[in-house]
């Protein structure tokens, strides 16, 4: 719990969309998350949007992100290391 995933899932125009997502729960076949949100290129922000999805949909890690921002004026945002623009990210 506390990792961050790649989810890909089926589009209903745009074929397979990806989500960057924080696993608060593992259950058998499932994770409960919270969405993130892509705000920039690579750069995203933690949402309170929860949800599950099934565990076969992650397509990778993301590992621990680095944090900038926190301000008042200025969401907490986060970027990961790996490169997440050859995904059509949702």
């Amino acid at each position: 719990m506390g990792d961050f995933v790649l989810v890909g899932l089926a589009g209903k125009k745009s074929g397979k969309c990806f989500y960057a997502e924080k696993i608060l729960k593992e259950y058998p076949d499932e994770l409960g998350f919270k969405f993130l949100n892509c705000v920039e290129m690579s750069k995203f922000v933690l949402t309170e949007e929860e949800s599950c999805v099934l565990k076969s949909e992650v397509v990778t890690r993301l590992g621990k992100p680095s944090i900038s921002g926190g301000t008042s004026r200025l969401t907490e945002r986060m970027k990961f290391d790996m490169d997440l623009s050859v995904y059509n990210m949702g």
